[in-house]
């Protein structure tokens, strides 16, 4: 199951051809689809959107495995997918997000250990991965995360101390 969107320019003009799609949404920047009870995976297709700068998806009833291709969203800054039933492990792809500043996947039913490839997103002042089946330990490659300012992880397995820095 994938979600079905509609979209206006920001502009608000409207091409005369048909849309193809996702892909032809090149404009839009932001996309805020929070608490609208929809169903499905995130699409692959999302990653098409190469000027999206935030992508909310929170309190919805998103399943499914966070796919990979989202990588490609680099001028991304906040990604907010919390409150759904998101399952699998935090890509270690999403490290590749430069502009990543707010990072919240809490209260889903993500497992695995916490990446440290995170450590890479210099950028990042928020993580939010509470309220999931994350396990091991806090990555000491986080501490070099000079920007963050808020890393949540309640209700996990993790163990040890937050990294200093």
């Amino acid at each position: 199951t994938y979600f079905f969107f509609f979209f206006q320019a920001e502009d608000g003009i409207r091409d005369a051809q048909e849309s193809r799609g996702l892909g032809d949404v090149y404009k839009r920047q932001v996309l805020r689809l929070g608490t609208n009870r929809l169903r499905g995976t995130v699409p692959p297709e999302l990653a098409s959107l190469v000027a999206l700068t935030e992508l909310g998806l929170a309190s919805n009833l998103v399943s499914g495995t966070l796919p990979p291709e989202l990588a490609s969203l680099v001028t991304l800054a906040q990604f907010d997918l919390s409150n759904n039933s998101v399952s699998g492990t935090v890509p270690p792809e999403l490290a590749s997000l430069a502009a990543l500043e707010v990072l919240v996947l809490g209260t889903n039913r993500l497992s695995g250990t916490v990446p440290p490839e995170l450590a890479s997103l210099a950028a990042l002042e928020v993580l939010v991965l509470g309220t999931n089946r994350l396990c091991g330990t806090v990555p000491r490659e986080l501490g070099r995360l000079t920007q963050l300012r808020h890393l949540l992880l309640p209700i996990n397995s993790v163990s040890g101390t937050v990294p200093p820095e």
